[in-house]
């Protein structure tokens, strides 16, 4: 009923062109709505046209237009959104204009196209609920002529009205989403899914909203950032103040987002057999700078011991061999710098931020093969088998007993 309800008045704010319609000017609705006779004519009309509109809470749209029949004033918001759904409808007009103006373009544009024109059609069909609010929903009390708002004492009505604002703003903030997922704009998809979060879920249910924030919003900026600086400032931000690393070694058990940063010594193995065999020199030394997970088992004054599983070792790309068979990739990307695996690591001491671990982890596609060497391999990956010392440095805690 409110999508009927929406037509009707799209209907009479269109007019006949050649090719089609259009909708009229904002501000020429805009001009007539200050003129009470004009307005009283207008929603006559209306009233004539929708003999067929019945609500689900048993409101009938001739009855509740009728109730502004002895007013001396129509009511300013009703008016306003008549001349605010004239707006929507020429941005949506237009827009379409350009989606099909421009199908041609490159995607990226053609997305942002897309995009501007979804936008005004999600606040269109917003425009049907609140049209219906503006008329069907209110019980007006009139005073020395001017009508006013009054509260409905209707359980049901009031719910379907909330009910349709959650639906229209969890599908519009849905298909933002994942816009800008496919824009890569991860810090606006944060945003699109907290309010997704906040609108299905009641207050207790989002009581870990201030930690979802804190850990989302790290996670998307770094998948933002366009080089090791932006990387190292995302860090510097969400991570905890110096000697946090005490935290782990002074409780039982605890879960955190770490990062370590120092050396690593160990002994490579390429997955293709023939190149493991030609290359002389195995042996790797190489900065350490992984991101990963940690789980901890505190002890106390002895310090800490951690099961870290990493995903990414930035360090990786500067490893240096004790062999000059390979050659390091000098493009930074970020396939580049994956390096899933997992160590057993030891930290020292209570007020000492520093580890001593020993474990494996997987090479990224860094190197490419020395064209002497008579391979077919051109690109080559590996797993290392080794130990580390560094700088233990927690960026957030999830979990601590």
């Amino acid at each position: 009923m409110s999508m009927k309800l929406l037509r009707l008045f799209t209907n009479s704010l269109t007019e006949k062109v050649i090719g089609g319609t259009k909708w009229v000017s904002p501000d020429e609705v805009s001009k007539q709505m200050r003129d009470i006779t004009h307005v009283y004519l207008y929603l006559g009309l209306l009233w004539q046209q929708g003999n067929d509109l019945r609500f689900s809470n048993g409101e009938d749209f001739r009855t509740a237009l009728g109730k502004l029949e002895k007013m001396g004033q129509v009511p300013v918001s009703l008016r306003n959104a008549i001349v605010q759904l004239t707006q929507t409808g020429r941005q949506l007009e237009q827009a379409l204009g350009e989606l099909l103006a421009n199908g041609k373009l490159v995607d990226a544009v053609l997305n942002n196209e897309y995009q501007r024109f979804a936008g005004h059609l999600f606040d269109l069909l917003e425009q049907a609920r609140n049209l219906r609010v503006q008329i069907v929903l209110p019980e007006w009390k009139v005073e020395n002529g001017k009508p006013t708002s009054q509260p409905k004492p209707d359980a049901q009505a009031a719910e379907t009205d909330t009910l349709e604002r959650k639906l229209f703003t969890v599908v519009k903030q849905f298909f933002d989403l994942e816009f800008n997922v496919r824009q890569e704009h991860y810090t606006l998809a944060v945003a699109n899914l907290t309010r997704i979060l906040t609108e299905l879920l009641n207050k207790d249910d989002f009581g870990f909203k201030k930690e979802f924030l804190r850990h989302v919003n790290f996670m998307a900026t770094v998948a933002e950032a366009n080089d090791s600086k932006e990387v190292a400032a995302a860090i510097e931000l969400f991570a905890l103040p110096p000697g946090s690393s005490r935290m782990k070694k002074q409780s039982k058990w605890s879960i955190s987002l770490n990062s370590y940063g120092g050396l690593g010594f160990g002994r490579e193995n390429d997955f293709n057999e023939a190149l493991t065999d030609s290359l002389g020199g195995k042996s790797v030394l190489a900065p350490y700078a992984p991101i990963g997970i940690d789980i901890n088992l505190g002890l106390k004054n002895a310090g800490s011991l951690s099961l870290y599983a990493q995903v990414v070792d930035v360090g990786a790309i500067f490893a240096y061999r004790f062999s000059d068979e390979t050659s390091p990739i000098p493009e930074l990307k970020f396939q580049n710098i994956v390096a899933p695996g997992g160590y057993l690591v030891y930290g020292f001491g209570n007020n000492i931020p520093a580890s001593f671990g020993v474990g494996a982890q997987l090479g990224p596609n860094l190197r490419k093969v020395d064209p002497n060497l008579g391979l077919s391999v051109q690109k080559t990956n590996a797993w290392r088998l080794g130990a580390i010392l560094s700088v233990d440095i927690p960026i957030t805690h999830f979990y601590t007993k």
